[in-house]
Order: structure tokens, then C-alpha cells, then sequence
């Protein structure tokens, strides 16, 4: 019965709404949920005019930070059984985009907001294993800036980087002081275009300038981040020029949107849900991240997926839609825009800024989610499901030497 109220709600939805479950507000109580950021069942079919709007799906990480093997938890129970339960991984990234694709009839671009490396990262082996997923486009994050190596120089990690990646690294806002060199000459772009059934994407990657004084003993001198506002304006004004539809920001450092809403509501962040349409619990003093939006004249940009924060957000800030999730490799953010092909923009009334998907092997059988922040003892597990469709994980490349 609870599950043919909640589908029969769910198809209430309007198209305008920017939280694709509605009951997921339900979740936000001291105890207990339900598809706590799994969507099991195939969603409903859009109804939109096609003729007049194109619908483009983007997929983001952050924070990936070398997450390349799922997590497992054992499950205690009364019968000993080796019940066990995993959640994300390369292996399970892999599979939901692909099971993402399978299910939309129209574009899907992924894109990562940076920070995949992290200390010990062994760059050849986990470039290797990356590149598996056929990003779009990757931004070059705080991670990949602090990056130690044998060598202490940024170039050639930078190069290397470039070298390695079979998708567009991008950066547009660090200079070396010593030289004036550009990350453009060691390969990476400030922006690339991505051309999906008429529509052309620039993607553009930056720092904020917090990031250089982020952490006292990781200044690094010979390197200079510039303002990332003016760089972004630049970069965005360079794509329309050429054409672009619809220009998409993947910035590290962004900011958080849970922290302030969880203290007030008495819950862990996890549990945290909100009304994207609003951003009053975003910290608007964390780094310069909104600082730098409301510098940007109206319309340079069309969405933001951020990093460096580890929390989820999604939500209109400045009027632009930022995403970001928890990051490890255990979710993927979700927004759906509308290109409207007679005003030559995104409506943003269309846009819908979904809750991050949350990389299932497994689901709990009572709640048809693998959130394990709450206790578990005992629960089943079944096989996850994801848009109607079973999740059989690929080979786990993880394995590989």
C-alpha cells in the first residue's frame, strides 16, 4: 500500500517541479526513510514540447578522490548468514551511467567538478581505471593543484595529467609566475565544446581563488590563481562567439547547502532535503564561491557542478543551479535542462535539479536505498534497481594491475 501512494503522488509531479521525488521530504525526520536518494522505478515520461525544447541530462562527480572499489559493510543477523552490502565504486559509477543512457531518449553529458587524485593516488594505475568511465570532461581541482610528487613542480603533474586522460582536462585561471606559462601549453584546456544532437556544450574549468589559501603549508609560489569571475566571463564569452548553446561551470571550491538546515533541524546531513528553488541555507561565506556568481552578469552561464565540500547541494544560487554530492564515488548529481530553441536559452522553470543519485550494489529491502547511517542489523538485501532497470554491475576494473 505505502508504495502505490508514493508512486501515485510521484505521477502528480508537475513538469516544472525541481525535485523529481516529492516524498523525499518525507525522509527528513529524526527516524526511518524511503528511496533515500535511489529512484527504483522507471520515471515518468516528460510532456514538454519537443518541437519548441531540447532536453539535455548531465551527470556530475566530485570529489572522487581514487574511490575506484565499492564500499561493503557485513550485515549482522540472528542467522549468521554473509549478508554484505556495497555501494559505489568505478565499477558501479560505470554501470549507472550506462543504465542512465539506456533509459533517456535524449543527450546525457558527465562531467567531473574535480578532485579524482588524491595523496597516495598511484596516477598511472587510477588514470588508467578513469578513463573507463568516458567523461565528457573533467575540471582540475583543488586535489589535482596540491598534488605531491616526487617532484614539487605543478607543470609536469599538470602534464601528465593532460597526457593521461583520454577526455578534456580543463582549467582556465592558473598562471606560472616563473615563466607566465598557461595551463594551455601542458594540454590542458580552459574550456572544450561538446556537440549532442544540435545543441553545442562549452564546458569550462576553474578554480576559486580560496583555494590557494585553503591550507597554510600547501602555498605553492610559482603558481598564481587568477580571478575565476573574470576568467569565467572571458571563457563564456569566447563559447557564445562561437555558438554555444548552453555553457556548463565545473568549479572547485564550491559551497554548503546541508550544514546550517542539519544544525537546525537536529540531523545528520545525510538526512537533509530541501526545496532547490531556495538557497538561504547555503553558506554564503564559504571561499568566494558566491562571491564570484553574483559577479557574473546575467545569462554568462547556465549551471555549476561544484567541489571541495563534500556535501550535497542542489540548488538555484544567484539564480544558476549548482550540484555537488558527498563525493568517494558514491553518487552522481543529476540535472535535467530545456533548451528553448525559439529564445535561444535554457528556461530555467523547466529546469529540474534531482537529489544525487546514490550508487546502490544492493538495496535494503524495507527501504529500497543502501543508506547505512542509520543501524541495519538484520535488514534483507535484494538486487538494486535504477530507472526500472536491473543494476548488474561491469567486471570490477578495480582489480586490474
Amino acid at each position: 500500500m505505502k508504495f502505490l501512494i508514493y508512486s501515485f503522488l510521484a505521477l502528480l509531479l508537475p513538469l516544472h517541479s525541481c525535485s523529481t521525488i516529492q516524498v523525499m521530504e518525507d525522509n527528513q525526520i529524526h527516524e526511518g526513510h524511503y528511496r533515500l536518494y535511489t529512484y527504483p522505478h522507471k520515471l515518468r515520461v516528460d510532456n514538454y514540447d519537443e518541437e519548441r525544447f531540447q532536453k539535455i541530462s548531465i551527470l556530475g562527480l566530485n570529489d572522487f578522490e581514487g574511490s575506484n572499489e565499492a564500499e561493503v559493510f557485513d550485515i549482522k543477523n540472528r542467522f549468521n548468514e554473509k549478508r554484505k552490502l556495497a555501494i559505489g565504486g568505478i565499477s558501479a559509477i560505470k554501470s549507472y551511467i550506462d543504465l542512465f543512457k539506456q533509459h533517456s531518449t535524449q543527450p546525457v553529458l558527465t562531467v567531473d567538478a574535480g578532485s579524482f587524485m588524491v595523496e597516495d593516488f598511484d596516477v598511472n594505475k587510477n588514470l588508467f581505471l578513469y578513463n573507463y568511465l568516458g567523461l565528457d570532461a573533467a575540471n582540475l581541482g583543488s586535489n589535482e593543484y596540491f598534488y605531491q610528487s616526487s617532484n614539487s613542480e605543478r607543470a609536469p603533474i599538470f602534464r601528465l595529467l593532460s597526457v593521461k586522460l583520454k577526455f578534456p582536462l580543463l582549467n582556465n585561471n592558473i598562471t606560472f609566475l616563473s615563466d607566465d606559462t598557461q595551463t594551455q601549453e601542458l594540454g590542458i584546456l580552459p574550456y572544450t565544446i561538446k556537440e549532442v544532437e544540435g545543441l553545442k556544450v562549452g564546458i569550462i574549468g576553474t578554480l576559486t581563488q580560496a583555494v590557494s589559501s585553503s591550507s597554510a603549508q600547501q602555498k605553492y609560489h610559482q603558481t598564481y590563481i587568477e580571478n575565476s569571475a573574470k576568467n569565467i566571463i572571458v571563457s563564456s564569452n569566447s563559447l557564445r562567439k562561437q555558438g554555444v548553446d548552453i555553457v556548463v561551470v565545473l568549479l572547485s571550491r564550491g559551497t554548503n547547502c546541508t550544514a546550517k538546515q542539519a544544525q537546525a533541524l537536529g540531523l545528520t546531513e545525510s538526512k537533509v532535503n530541501f526545496d532547490p528553488k531556495s538557497s538561504k541555507y547555503c553558506d554564503e561565506k564559504e571561499g568566494n564561491f558566491v562571491e564570484t556568481l553574483k559577479l557574473l552578469p546575467p545569462n554568462t552561464i547556465d549551471v555549476v557542478f561544484t567541489s571541495g565540500n563534500k556535501s550535497k547541494v542542489a540548488n538555484f544560487i544567484e539564480g544558476i543551479p549548482v550540484l555537488q554530492n558527498k563525493g568517494e564515488g558514491r553518487y552522481l548529481s543529476w540535472i535535467d535542462l530545456y533548451f528553448d530553441k525559439k529564445h535561444k536559452a535554457i528556461n530555467h522553470e523547466y529546469t529540474q535539479i534531482h537529489q544525487p543519485i546514490a550508487l546502490c550494489h544492493h538495496f535494503f529491502k524495507n527501504t529500497m536505498d543502501c543508506f547505512t547511517d542509520e543501524p541495519f542489523e538484520n535488514e534483507e538485501v535484494i538486487p538494486a534497481t535504477f530507472l526500472g532497470l536491473p543494476v548488474k554491475l561491469k567486471a570490477d576494473i578495480s582489480k586490474t594491475n
